[in-house]
């Protein structure tokens, strides 16, 4: 009877035991989420950081003051911090297009940052693309694979000989680098939100576009030096 009451005992030590060991929490037991925080930068900024930060997302708040008119796949940023022009494009498998209206609106941007490597052997197809374009009699602004566009005065009525140029001008650039290439960086587009409408310029009628062919806005055009692709 002592040896049954003794085992007892002993099985129910046991079972007060188990029935004390902490349970693991449900954040123990669940995988844990990585949080990945918004890298936030601005217009006057992106020159500096850009290189750190290429392939990576961020977000960007500036003001619009160019939407390039063919195609409506760039647009370009602004800060009142600075001279800087900052592009922000489209991929042109996109069906997506920037609307002229938008000039002049405040708006937030979220894209990855771009390298445009400008090297000899870039130039020199870019060269060929513009050769084919005057062999063929083709004349005026196009929309060639190769090239580098900052939205700069003018651009929308560049012709071949001038983009020939412009070729030149970056052989040379390339040559005081030091360096074998120039680099040229921007914003690939995911999405945008608009913080502040554009103001109604007194006299304009309502949506109406207001981007001309071959009108560009004044000041220093910079893709935080992104490239000269064609508009």
């Amino acid at each position: 009877m002592l040896k049954r009451l003794f085992l007892f005992a002993i099985v129910a030590v046991i079972f007060a035991s188990c029935g004390n060991q902490p349970q693991k929490s449900t954040n123990e037991t669940n995988d844990v989420q990585e949080v990945t925080e918004v890298i936030k930068i601005t217009p006057t900024d992106f020159d500096t950081k850009a290189a750190e930060l290429v392939d990576q997302e961020v977000t960007m708040e500036g003001t619009v003051v160019h939407v390039c008119s063919h195609g409506g796949k760039r647009m370009f940023l602004v800060d009142e911090n600075s001279e800087a022009r900052i592009k922000v494009e489209i991929d042109g498998d996109s069906d997506a297009a920037f609307k002229t209206e938008i000039e002049g609106a405040v708006v937030s941007v979220v894209g990855k940052v771009f390298e445009l490597r400008i090297d000899e052997a870039y130039l020199a197809e870019w060269e060929a693309e513009i050769n084919a374009a005057i062999a063929e009699g083709e004349e005026g602004h196009e929309d060639h694979e190769k090239g580098v566009h900052l939205g700069e005065e003018g651009h929308e009525n560049s012709t071949q000989h001038a983009d020939l140029e412009r070729v030149e001008e970056f052989r040379s650039e390339i040559a005081a680098s030091g360096t074998d290439h120039l680099s040229f960086y921007s914003l690939s587009y995911i999405s945008h939100s608009v913080l502040e409408e554009a103001p109604v310029v007194e006299g304009e009628e309502e949506g109406h576009d207001h981007d001309h062919e071959g009108h560009d806005h004044e000041g220093h055009d910079h893709d935080s030096h992104e490239g000269h692709d064609h508009d």
